[in-house]
């Protein structure tokens, strides 16, 4: 089973990863099939540099990410431009129906 995680790099006291695609049964610092994107926690904010869409592709393809991943991929899919999503307070109540005008009123004769 393909798992992806983080590969730690970096010398003592300055961890580095890069986020991997590898076997499960891997050691996390072995071989692995494909590297799809990096992470630097020690940048204020840390840095996350991930191809959304080979993780997503991997993804579909069988591959489970780990907690961490999984977290880093959603801030970078949040972090993407794209159509805004409005909030919930813009939405309107569950079960309205949107405001019609009165129709004119006829004056009585």
């Amino acid at each position: 089973m393909l798992r992806i995680r983080l590969r730690r790099m970096g010398s003592n006291h300055k961890p580095y990863y890069r986020i991997v695609v590898s076997d499960s049964r891997r050691t996390p610092s072995g071989s692995f099939v494909d590297a799809i994107g990096t992470y630097d926690p020690r940048k204020d904010p840390a840095r996350v540099n991930l191809d959304v869409e080979k993780a997503l592709d991997w993804m579909r393809k069988g591959a489970h990410p780990s907690e961490t991943v999984r977290s880093l991929i959603g801030k970078a899919r949040a972090a993407q431009p794209g159509p805004s999503v409005g909030t919930l307070a813009q939405a309107a109540p569950v079960g309205t129906a949107p405001e019609q005008p009165d129709p004119p009123v006829e004056a009585a004769t």
